[in-house]
């Protein structure tokens, strides 16, 4: 059941506070909310939770990465989902801020390789 509250919440945008009711309502199985929360976060704990650290790792070796961050609630109050990604990979962090330093938790100080900005001229 759990991973029919994870698909109809992520892959299908049905929020998580409605998500057990529905499940109960199609085939008649009690899950609360609480449930699918702790079932995601003992997920991370084990393999997926590796595989992510991995990919948070490889972000950082990656000679082009795109960044891009959109508003987001957590527990009704205001965060940032945070986007890196590129043609090889997708990695997203929840923040309550949207700093450098967040973006610094993924790519390095020297981020103008990754930009392909250039430092400003003097005039």
């Amino acid at each position: 059941m759990e991973a029919l509250a994870h698909g109809l919440h992520y892959a299908h945008g049905v929020p998580i506070r409605k998500a057990p009711a529905l499940i109960e309502d199609l085939p008649g199985i009690r899950l609360t909310q609480g449930a699918i929360t702790q079932h995601a976060m003992a997920l991370t704990a084990g393999e997926i939770g590796t595989r992510c650290a991995a990919l948070r790792d490889q972000v950082r070796t990656e000679p082009v990465t795109h960044t891009d961050d959109t508003g987001w609630r957590v527990a009704g109050e205001q965060a940032f989902l945070m986007a890196f990604v590129n043609p090889t990979l997708a990695v997203y962090q929840v923040r309550d801020r949207h700093r450098n330093e967040e973006v610094r938790e993924l790519i390095p100080g020297d981020y103008i390789r990754y930009s392909g900005l250039r430092p400003r001229q003097e005039l």
